[in-house]
């Protein structure tokens, strides 16, 4: 059966000084936790994962860079996903992102997602944090410090506080909770998802979307596949049952537009352009045997870069 730990982390931070943030922060955050994870644990002088031989035993490949597992052939050439989902604030709109301001004392939130035994690492995570955003966040270096940090339920309206500084600092470990798509559920014959962060899906070589559900299907069972495999229980063994259910679904309705949202990488010193779709979609059909599945896909989203934070999406059902 399908089963995969995730502990759902919501840090809140404090800012040090004013200053401007990214319209979407994912690429800032992913860089100054990562930078500063490293400095924490490696212990070698070159610093480059890929010929270290430590490789293989250190939380920081296991975290951020993931090196080849050719033992796994589902990977294909996809590769490993990173064991982490980043979500920043989103811009309210994806057509006009703008900069956000930050004042003197104001907090700032962002969310994280660890997977399997990346879970056991937060007390590093957590000093890596510190670390990270005492030096500054964004290109413009907005010092923040870490008030606070929640454990969020995946699903239930559940919070759990991990770490506090006031009025007297306390800590405890996060409590993995395990993602399984839900045995019984209501009969469900109509649904909209939102795409709220860009999605982005190859089909053909090219960064398109059909607005086909068996599409979606594919790529969140794709991805589900290689989660549970690496961090989790194993893959879905109902795939090919559930594309061929999916294949029965009609798109009765969409509202998409494609988005640009520049990345911008201090360590390769430059811009990449990663544009997705953002919007809504609406199925009608034989959604029951699916609807499961696609509540654990809003918690580890789906398509290229989800590390970022992209092709996170919400569903409800009826029209």
């Amino acid at each position: 059966m399908f089963g995969l730990p995730v502990a759902h982390l919501r840090f809140t931070l404090q800012a040090q000084a004013g200053g401007r943030l990214p319209a979407y922060a994912g690429s800032a955050l992913r860089g100054s936790l990562a930078a500063a994870y490293k400095r924490t644990v490696c212990v070698v002088e070159h610093r480059d994962c890929p010929r270290c031989h430590l490789r293989t035993v250190c939380t920081y490949p296991l975290i951020f860079e993931p090196p080849p597992r050719p033992d796994v052939p589902l990977l294909g050439a996809e590769g490993v996903p990173p064991a982490y989902v980043l979500r920043p604030p989103r811009p309210r709109n994806w057509h006009h992102p703008v900069p956000q301001p930050v004042g003197p004392g104001q907090t700032w939130a962002f969310d994280l997602l660890l997977f399997g035994s990346t879970i056991a690492q937060f007390p590093l995570v957590l000093y890596a944090a510190h670390q990270a955003f005492r030096q500054g966040l964004g290109g413009r270096r907005v010092p923040f410090c870490v008030r606070q940090v929640l454990q969020i339920h995946p699903h239930r309206r559940r919070a759990r506080p991990l770490f506090r500084e006031h009025p007297m600092p306390s800590y405890r470990n996060p409590r993995p909770v395990i993602l399984r798509p839900p045995r019984r559920t209501r009969p469900v014959e109509r649904l909209r998802i939102r795409f709220v962060t860009p999605l982005r899906l190859k089909q053909g070589g090219r960064y398109r979307f059909d607005a086909r559900l068996d599409t979606l299907m594919a790529a969140l069972l794709r991805r589900l596949s290689r989660l549970g495999l690496l961090y989790g229980t194993g893959p879905v063994e109902e795939y090919r049952d559930l594309l061929a259910v999916a294949r029965q679904v009609r798109t009765v309705r969409q509202d998409l537009a494609w988005v640009d949202w520049t990345r911008y990488s201090a360590r390769q010193a430059t811009a990449m352009q990663l544009g997705g779709w953002v919007g809504t979609v609406e199925f009608e059909g034989p959604l029951t045997p699916l609807w499961g599945w696609l509540r654990l896909g809003e918690v580890v989203h789906v398509g290229k870069n989800t590390a970022f934070g992209l092709g996170q999406y919400v569903i409800r059902k009826g029209p």
